[in-house]
């Protein structure tokens, strides 16, 4: 599952509560938090010099009231302003829609990659 925003940028996401599957059972919310992070993603924030990154991860977690926390980079692009632009459009995604009523967990981990391309 992608998203594309603006010309080229492209990224997406995976959601896995702490029994998994949580893609799987609510793929609603799932694009739902893709959309809204994507609508923050703002490449007016990256460096103008960089006219491409390799692949971003951050990974955080979203409680059941929809806060996000414990917000991540796992593996660095190799430019700052590029992994900087991710994590300000994940923090600014908060709070999202609480978690689903049929879910049961307290929390959703989630792993967000961005591919950065002007």
């Amino acid at each position: 599952s992608t998203f594309t925003m603006g010309q080229n940028t492209q990224g997406g996401l995976s959601l896995g509560g702490p029994s998994g599957g949580f893609g799987n059972m609510f793929p609603w919310y799932v694009q739902a938090v893709q959309r809204r992070v994507s609508s923050n993603l703002l490449q007016a924030t990256v460096d103008p010099t960089v006219q491409w990154a390799p692949r971003a991860v951050i990974d955080f977690e979203i409680l059941r009231d929809g806060t996000i926390v414990n917000i991540q980079v796992t593996k660095s692009s190799g430019f700052p302003s590029v992994d900087a632009s991710a994590v300000r459009a994940i923090q600014s995604s908060s709070p999202l829609n609480p978690l689903p009523g049929g879910y049961g967990g307290s929390y959703v981990n989630v792993e967000f990659w961005f591919d950065f391309k002007r």
